[in-house]
């Protein structure tokens, strides 16, 4: 969270959205969005590692906080991760 708040204001500016309009919006967004604390996703970093190691290592953090959210679904249009994470 403390980065979409450190980008409030660039946010404002490209967005063209007041000040009001972009709290209702971050307010409705929050309601559907999980925030993962960093701390969660670093407790699986080496096992998401270990996965992604021969696929896409940028995608280590999605499967770092997947692994730390119980019932969680990656879900993906890459190619490369399609029927290769169960």
């Amino acid at each position: 969270m403390h980065k979409i708040r450190k980008y409030e204001d660039y946010i404002l500016r490209k967005s063209g959205l007041t000040a009001e309009e972009y709290n209702k919006l971050m307010t409705t967004l929050l309601k559907y969005v999980r925030l993962v604390p960093t701390e969660e996703i670093e407790r699986n970093w080496n096992e998401a590692k270990e996965i992604m190691e021969h696929i896409d290592k940028e995608d280590v953090v999605f499967i770092a906080t997947a692994l730390g959210i119980k019932n969680s679904v990656v879900w993906s249009d890459d190619r490369h991760l399609k029927g290769r994470i169960r």
